[in-house]
């Protein structure tokens, strides 16, 4: 981190302008950003190209963590901060009853109450079957949409939110209703400028850390041998690392997170890898 810092190097989220739906492959966000070395983030859903996991840019939750997974965080010094994450948001309807928010700008779609902000994108499109939604503004819900509407896709202003219930949820509030959304978190990961979510945590504070289950993640992904991106940190710097098997194959998390022990590491993270494990050094893949 100073070695960077001293360099006139930053660390940086590479992320989509504008909206978060659509994907890239790493160099179509590299090069516009002048990056001199990049890896592949957050996971994603494929089907409708949706960030799954957090991405926090220069203060803004563009996409809020999800299933207390493993974050990196950090500010304009460098020095990167590792564990998990959740980030507990409630919807308080009236001075009265509070409503749970299960996730704030995601791709990841379960029954209940979720937020978007303007952040997400000018628009919004349902992510599910079965959708209504709230705009509020001003502290006041304005007005509120149904599954037709949903469906088309509706606008976020720039000043205005959206509460989603999804899986027949019934909506908390209705037009004029006063509306109050507080946010705490799990960790003060949550306040850094920039946070990156993935997961596993694989090592922290030197010990390996690794705990699938209590990240959200199924005992199949755990037990999958493929090829990874790994973000790490050892006394002589930041580590951005892709990894792959000698046959092919690629490791397990627990030979990636042996691996990191074994470079003397100190924290490490798993981002997404599998096939869209990616390195990109001066322009280069």
């Amino acid at each position: 981190g100073g070695q960077l810092s001293r360099l006139g190097i930053t660390l940086q989220p590479l992320v989509k302008a504008e909206q978060q739906q659509g994907l890239l492959f790493l160099p179509q966000l590299s090069q516009p950003a002048g990056a001199l070395v990049a890896v592949n983030g957050g996971f994603f859903n494929r089907i409708n190209q949706l960030p799954l996991g957090a991405v926090r840019h220069q203060g803004v939750w563009l996409s809020g963590p999800i299933l207390n997974r493993g974050v990196i965080a950090w500010g304009g010094a460098g020095d990167l901060e590792f564990g998990r994450l959740r980030l507990n948001q409630s919807l308080q309807v009236n001075n009265g009853r509070s409503w749970g928010l299960k996730a704030l700008n995601s791709g990841y779609v379960q029954k209940g109450l979720s937020l978007y902000t303007p952040a997400w994108g000018p628009r919004y499109r349902a992510l599910s079957g079965e959708e209504e939604a709230l705009l509020i503004r001003g502290g006041r819900v304005e007005t509120t949409f149904g599954h037709n509407q949903l469906q088309r896709g509706i606008a976020i202003p720039k000043d205005a939110e959206l509460v989603v219930a999804r899986g027949r949820t019934p909506l908390p509030a209705r037009a004029g209703d006063r509306i109050l959304v507080t946010t705490r978190s799990s960790s003060p990961l949550a306040q850094r400028p920039n946070v990156l979510g993935g997961g596993p945590l694989l090592m922290q504070d030197g010990k390996v850390v690794l705990n699938g289950r209590q990240e959200g993640f199924s005992p199949g992904f755990m037990s999958l041998a493929a090829p990874r991106t790994v973000v790490a940190q050892g006394t002589d710097g930041q580590w951005l690392m892709t990894l792959r098997g000698a046959s092919g194959s690629g490791p397990t998390l627990v030979e990636t997170a042996l691996a990191a022990q074994q470079l003397g590491l100190r924290d490490a993270l798993n981002m997404d890898g599998g096939s869209s494990t990616t390195l990109v050094v001066a322009g280069q893949t």
